[in-house]
């Protein structure tokens, strides 16, 4: 009989979790996968696995050819928030890492004209001929829902939001005990969320992703 009660309760307890993360446009199923692929500057399929769903959070992982990794998403009241938006492994000596998340990149509720902000505090560390930089800074993203139109990707035709942004990143680098700002950079994004299956389609920084199939 105990057995049974804390089946239930176990149960019940990730029933919330699943409820509170789960979103129309950006569903948290355990289990579910993504298959993207990309064109442009970058030519590559990839996919995202939705693991570990709690009432705070979930993970993403995301798998390549090459290499897979997760990334931990935050889940409250407000909407859905990456924690690890901008990290990267090591790369020729290079690496950067998301310090804090401030906001939610998908909120609660969808609707044309809706218009948000988040950013991430960013600091890295970058080797150059023995030589090890550091440097610090922020990536701050403003987005706004445009319109609700017809999309057409290789896994169908569906009606989704528009979602339009701008991405501006400010960085310093510290050099001989001196921080030394850094060109700052800005691009748009334009990406698209369809009720029930989440992003159809994205196309920022000279790459288009476009989904492929959804495995439930």
């Amino acid at each position: 009989m105990k057995h049974w009660a804390i089946l239930l309760l176990s149960i019940a307890a990730f029933g919330l979790g699943w409820a509170k993360c789960d979103h129309p446009y950006y569903p948290v199923r355990e289990g579910w996968t993504w298959t993207y692929k990309q064109s442009g500057q970058v030519n590559e399929t990839y996919s995202l696995t939705v693991t570990n769903v709690s009432d705070q959070g979930f993970t993403l992982r995301y798998t390549t050819k090459e290499s897979s990794f997760e990334l931990r998403w935050r889940c409250d009241a407000n909407g859905l928030m990456s924690l690890d938006q901008g990290s990267f492994g090591q790369n020729q000596g290079f690496k950067l890492e998301t310090t804090n998340a401030k906001g939610v990149a998908i909120p609660s509720q969808f609707r044309v004209g809706l218009a948000w902000t988040y950013s991430y505090d960013l600091k890295g560390s970058f080797d150059s001929g023995g030589q090890k930089m550091t440097m610090t800074g922020k990536s701050s993203t403003d987005a706004k829902i445009t319109a609700r139109e017809a999309v057409k990707v290789p896994a169908g035709t569906f009606q989704a939001f528009k979602v339009e942004t701008t991405t501006k990143t400010e960085m310093a680098m510290n050099v001989g005990g001196q921080s030394q700002p850094m060109p700052a950079q800005s691009f748009g994004g334009t990406t698209w969320y369809a009720e029930g299956v989440g992003m159809v389609k994205s196309v920022m920084a000279g790459i288009t992703t476009e989904l492929v199939s959804l495995k439930k």
